[in-house]
């Protein structure tokens, strides 16, 4: 898993180069959040979008290294390492998780591995974040009725981006993700934000880069920001 990416660095970042308003209207929700704060980001690919150096500390965690290499400031602490096990991060010592377009990217052969990774990924973001920590999730999530739709056919598209030598792609919908916040995370705030999309945009988001592009109102999935603030 995730060599889908080592491959396909170079074309990756071409394929998101004509979504800079996007991104830009992204990174006015989250500057403010990171300001003087310890940052992690998990699962950025090498796309720091907003302006980091806003933040104290920022720490870039990709399982895919080729990503990571695409990252030139020293500043920057890289770990290659899986959302689902992180280990060289000490509990308690994070003020801002920030997960960015990445959730859809980490899961497995079968439905349950998906929802399982899930949840390991935000039982560690809990355990990682201090008391007044914050985790950020910017994410693209499908309704109840296409969510049914792509779990009955997980295992064929599964089986299908395999034999591509491609990685699974798995979207949630809004509920899944709470109900998985809200298994992890003892006290919390949490908020949700619809951002609209524009423009012609990639339905395969990364699976084989720039490859396709259709209307906004076509996508058949919804940009949505998490904002899960930790309560005592």
């Amino acid at each position: 898993m995730f060599n889908h990416f080592n491959r396909l660095s170079n074309s990756y970042f071409t394929n998101i180069g004509d979504k800079k308003e996007l991104y830009n209207l992204i990174s006015r929700k989250i500057e403010p959040i990171i300001r003087n704060k310890v940052v992690l980001d998990i699962g950025n690919g090498g796309n720091i979008f907003y302006n980091y150096k806003k933040a104290k500390k920022i720490i870039v965690l990709d399982p895919a290294n080729e990503m990571l290499t695409k990252i030139r400031d020293d500043k920057i602490i890289k770990i290659n390492e899986d959302a689902r096990n992180i280990t060289e991060i000490t509990n308690s010592s994070v003020d801002i998780i920030l997960i960015s377009f990445a959730l859809h990217h980490i899961n497995g052969p079968k439905y349950m591995d998906s929802i399982n990774s899930l949840n390991k990924i935000l039982f560690g973001a809990e355990q990682k974040l201090n008391l007044d920590g914050q985790l950020v999730i910017v994410e693209l999530t499908l309704n109840r009725f296409l969510f049914f739709l792509q779990k009955i056919f997980y295992r064929i598209t599964s089986f299908i981006l395999s034999k591509l030598n491609t990685d699974m792609v798995f979207f949630y919908s809004d509920e899944i993700i709470q109900n998985s916040i809200n298994k992890n995370f003892k006290k919390y705030n949490l908020s949700i934000e619809k951002i609209k999309m524009q423009g012609w945009l990639d339905p395969l988001l990364g699976t084989f880069p720039g490859i396709i592009k259709i209307p906004a109102f076509l996508m058949p999935t919804r940009l949505k920001i998490f904002y899960v603030k930790k309560t005592s």
